[in-house]
């Protein structure tokens, strides 16, 4: 709003040239452009406030293999220098911060970490020994960014080291044992409804408990041994149907409820000096966020008797955690 002072001002002027006379006029467009307070009556605008830089995104199913370029502690650590080892990394990611599973040389051990400002990944994890056959295991180095050509350019390091007077020192070597290497590629596979078993599982066991009924015993399995599966599926619906492999090869059906699998009691057969038959009683897996698998499942080794021998029929129990399942690109 102008001022009084202006007001005077243009009607001197109007005036003037009204008279003929000849005025040259200046205006200052500020002047007209202030209150009484002389504050200003219009804004200027601001600079727009810049958007955050976007967070590096690693979320996802990432399947691949590393060299070998550090090890000790092994009894073979001269031949394992320079190989090549598959891994997979599962990891679900929310802002900044990841979490997930890494898994590699048959281990497997829950990871957090976060995404830095200029994109790059830290990880660590550890896992402790879930029985005395088996290590406890420690990401002690993992650091990540994302690749055009690769994938993944990492840098990786995990430390072994087994319970006092565990078996597996006689071949694993000492306690404790170091890995280290880097990433040669990764890639980023597609994601999979939690509903969806369809595929090929492979993980680790851990035998939980075992009892025998007669002569046989439960050779070669011991509570608290180690062992692998492998679990090949397809799905229609909620239905599945495909191979188990433990201690001998099952065709197994089941059934999908949720993210939970059951299979259905199955039978194998196998001859030798006595008749002997597998019978897998039940097995359970539940899939969680990042993709992986865990359950448990029973079994059993039942045979015959040979009259000749004067043996009756034998049974040896087996019950197993399943420690870890990753279904392979």
């Amino acid at each position: 709003m102008c001022s009084k002072r202006s007001h005077r001002f243009f009607s001197l002027a109007v005036r003037a040239l009204a008279a003929g006379g000849c005025i040259v006029v200046t205006l200052i467009s500020a002047a007209c452009n202030r209150g009484e307070s002389g504050a200003p009556g219009l804004a200027t605008p601001s600079a727009p406030t810049p958007l955050p830089p976007a967070i590096t995104n690693y979320a996802g199913s990432w399947h691949g293999s590393f060299s070998i370029t550090q090890c000790s502690g092994r009894r073979h650590c001269n031949e394992a220098r320079g190989q090549q080892s598959p891994f997979s990394l599962l990891l679900q990611q929310i802002g900044a911060r990841v979490d997930g599973v890494f898994q590699a040389e048959g281990f497997a051990m829950p990871v957090e970490g976060e995404v830095s400002a200029d994109g790059g990944l830290t990880l660590t994890g550890r896992q402790a020994s879930p029985g005395w056959y088996l290590p406890t295991i420690e990401l002690t180095r993992f650091t990540a960014r994302r690749s055009d050509t690769t994938g993944l350019v990492a840098e990786l390091g995990y430390r072994l080291e087994y319970p006092a007077g565990a078996p597996n020192l006689r071949i694993n070597g000492t306690a404790p044992q170091t890995i280290g290497g880097s990433i040669v590629s990764a890639a980023l596979g597609a994601p999979t409804a939690r509903n969806s078993f369809a595929g090929t599982w492979v993980g680790k066991l851990l035998l939980t408990d075992q009892s025998t009924a007669d002569w046989l015993g439960c050779y070669p399995e011991y509570r608290g041994d180690e062992g692998v599966y492998k679990l090949t599926l397809t799905q229609t619906g909620d239905r599945v149907a495909g191979e188990l492999q433990i201690c001998r090869h099952f065709n197994v059906t089941g059934a999908v409820s949720g993210d939970t699998l059951t299979l259905d009691p199955a039978v194998q057969h196998a001859v030798s000096s006595a008749t002997s038959v597998w019978h897998l009683r039940s097995l359970t897996m539940t899939k969680d966020a990042v993709g992986q698998v865990r359950g448990s499942m029973t079994y059993e080794f039942e045979a015959v008797g040979v009259p000749s021998l004067n043996r009756p029929p034998s049974v040896s129990r087996y019950q197993a955690d399943i420690l870890y399942g990753i279904l392979e690109p």
